[in-house]
């Protein structure tokens, strides 16, 4: 239930520093999906 509220007042709320987060954490993943390959 905290992480259902969470995310609704994130998304509410969408800064520039969410979105730098969000990206890293995307680029994060894709690079280590690369690295395994």
């Amino acid at each position: 239930m905290n992480k259902t509220n969470f995310d609704s007042k994130d998304s509410r709320n969408i800064t520039k520093d969410t979105l730098i987060v969000r990206l890293l954490s995307v680029v994060c993943l894709i690079v280590l999906l690369l690295t395994e390959n």
